[in-house]
């Protein structure tokens, strides 16, 4: 009864392992810089991207 809980328990283990490859993004290349613009993005998409670059370069302070 205790070996077929290891199993069990071992096979749980290896389906949960495996399904969560599935599940996540792959990462980019070490060498790929993401920043800039995307170039398949319309003029409206651009000047949003655009807009919230700039507001992430915002430095807050506890006075702002």
């Amino acid at each position: 009864m205790k070996a077929k809980y290891t199993i069990f328990i071992i096979s749980i283990g290896f389906f949960i392992a495996t399904a969560c490859e599935k599940l996540l993004p792959v990462s980019p290349e070490k060498n790929t810089v993401l920043d800039g613009t995307i170039e398949e993005l319309t003029t409206a998409e651009t000047t949003q991207f655009l807009r919230g670059d700039a507001a992430f370069t915002k430095v807050f302070t506890t006075s702002t």
